[in-house]
């Protein structure tokens, strides 16, 4: 790959990493009527993510 090529990577991860940073946040700040309501919205959150740990890729 080339420099320019992986340049242009790390800027579309960068941009991802920064819109799924304030996905999150808007998350956390958010009130829920219970713990079921809770968990279901940070599923629906995870399924949304580009690359998550639970895919098993460390």
């Amino acid at each position: 790959m080339t420099p320019a090529a992986l340049k242009r990577v790390d800027k579309h991860c960068l941009k991802q990493g920064r819109a799924e940073l304030k996905d999150f946040e808007r998350l956390c700040n958010t009130d829920f009527a219970c713990e079921a309501d809770a968990l279901k919205a940070l599923a629906r959150f995870e399924r949304t993510l580009w690359w998550t740990p639970s895919q098993g890729q460390f």
